[in-house]
């Protein structure tokens, strides 16, 4: 990466940074991490505060108002700065109230950047723009082709961009810090303990995959999920804990909530099978899968949006299984998950198939390669012509 004799970058990246401890808010700061750790770039940070920072929570309307306000005199002041290269933006997504915030907010970015990039780590607008009202539609595609260009995180991701109107777009899928490059492998002969992560409601799944996991157990698997993250509004505990309850898993189903640090890597590194039930709309990247393969886990996962691509190809995947979900997910999630475990001698190959496609698409210096690529090509061809 070569940065002598030329001035920095100066990128401002957009969007809230956690806490709440979602997929997008994570890689927000992930993106505005490795950006400040590289030479060649000064990065300043346009602070959005919609989110409260429990996910069971939520703002008002009120309150969204206010921060909105806030958010131009955030950018109000940045622009006073000085002159901005790009603004590396989060999209709405397949919500309607981040959209309107993005009709508002997109058009001024652009006046103050000189590029915009809208950065689509949420998903879902090709599937929800049909269903918005006209007027809506048209402003929304408006906002963003006065944008620069688009970054998706897979090609699955592109119809989003494209249904927005966007012309350059960019695949650079997400990337992950290597947390365990010290890692042995698992050979666990005890029951399984099966793993999942992220928020719980039933977007991600949670209540089909407890029914699934009453319907194993009626059957005589022997297992145990841990089941970590923090309800998303309006799900909540007290939901969780009756089903649990419910569904006779009490002895079976451990929730320690929401971890981090230390606490998180020992949950991936004394699981067997890593399992994620998603059928969330603005599903763009499953941000724990590649944390799972980071981690040697074989994964079990819904044929759901992009999962197939961030995991690889096929029913059957080089590292677990990816299943079509049907019209019980809760059956079709059960049937997978008795399909691993009568395959359980292939777990540590399919572990060991998902480290290496860890290290060979979703290490932080690839994103950091593809990143620099992106902001730099433009440029060189905008000084060449």
């Amino acid at each position: 990466m070569e940065t002598e004799n030329e001035p920095p970058l100066r990128i401002v990246v957009a969007g809230q940074m956690p806490p709440p401890y979602g997929g997008q808010n994570l890689n927000i700061e992930r993106v505005f991490n490795i950006l400040r750790a590289t030479e060649g770039y000064g990065v300043e940070h346009w602070k959005f505060d919609f989110k409260p920072p429990r996910a069971s929570a939520h703002r008002t309307i009120f309150a969204k108002v206010v921060e909105l306000a806030r958010v131009l005199v955030r950018l109000v002041r940045l622009r006073a700065q000085g002159r901005t290269d790009y603004i590396l933006y989060p999209t709405g997504g397949h919500c309607p109230g981040p959209n309107l915030r993005d009709i508002l907010l997109l058009p001024i970015a652009c006046l103050v950047a000189d590029r915009v990039c809208v950065h689509f780590q949420a998903a879902g607008q090709a599937t929800v723009l049909p269903n918005f009202p006209a007027p809506l539609r048209w402003l929304l595609k408006a906002a963003h082709r006065m944008c620069f260009g688009a970054i998706v995180l897979t090609e699955f991701g592109r119809q989003d961009a494209e249904a927005l109107g966007h012309r350059r777009i960019a695949v650079i899928p997400n990337a992950f810090e290597d947390r365990a490059s010290q890692f042995t492998e698992r050979k666990s002969e005890t029951d399984p303990v099966l793993l999942s992560i992220g928020h719980l409601c039933p977007d991600k799944g949670t209540p089909a995959l407890l029914e699934a996991c009453a319907q194993l157990q009626a059957s005589g698997r022997r297992f145990r999920l841990r089941l970590v993250g923090e309800c998303l509004y309006p799900y909540s505990e007290k939901e969780l804990r009756e089903t649990i309850s419910r569904l006779g898993l009490s002895e079976t189903v451990e929730c320690p909530g929401l971890l981090h640090g230390q606490e998180l890597a020992e949950a991936y590194r004394t699981a067997d099978l890593f399992i994620w039930s998603t059928v969330h709309p603005g599903e763009s990247f499953g941000l724990v899968l590649i944390e799972a393969m980071m981690w040697g886990l074989p994964v079990v996962t819904t044929d759901w949006r992009a999962n197939r691509e961030v995991t690889g190809s096929g029913e059957h995947l080089p590292g677990g299984i990816c299943f079509p979900i049907g019209g019980d997910l809760a059956a079709a999630i059960a049937t997978a998950a008795d399909d691993a475990f009568d395959r359980r001698e292939q777990w540590v190959t399919w572990g060991r198939n998902n480290r290496e496609r860890y290290e060979n698409l979703y290490r932080i210096d690839v994103l950091k390669e593809n990143l620099w690529t992106y902001f730099h090509q433009d440029v060189a061809e905008k000084n060449s012509a």
